[in-house]
């Protein structure tokens, strides 16, 4: 299987137990992929997180969307899945105030959704 976003990574680094590593890609954007046992992991799957350059806005893989800094960690993914997610990530071609704008508006509906279910 080709991924077509590892073309467009500018930098690896290993976490300091080679458990996993961090990749940088030309958009800015950090991806973590962790395989301990700490992490959401079982035999054959990785945990995964993404954020921009500033960490003032990570993503969420499953909605495919912007969310708030620290609050998306995906767990249990296989490696078919791995290449989507950084293929995602590395188009992501907006920049963080378009983003942050993007993860207020998920907030402002939410609370109106919550508020029209109470």
């Amino acid at each position: 299987m080709k991924i077509a976003a590892w073309d467009k990574i500018v930098q690896i680094e290993f976490n300091e137990n080679r458990e996993g590593f961090y990749a940088t890609f030309e958009n800015g954007w950090v991806m973590s992929v962790q395989w301990n046992l700490r992490n959401y992991v079982s035999s054959n799957t990785v945990e995964i997180a993404a954020w921009d350059e500033d960490e003032d806005v990570w993503w969420d893989f499953v909605r495919r969307t912007p969310v708030d800094p620290h609050s998306s960690v995906t767990g249990w993914v296989t490696s078919d899945k791995l290449g989507e997610y950084m293929d995602d990530i590395a188009s992501i071609t907006m920049g963080s105030a378009e983003l942050q704008l993007m993860v207020q508006r998920s907030r402002d509906i939410d609370s109106i959704i919550e508020w029209m279910e109470a």
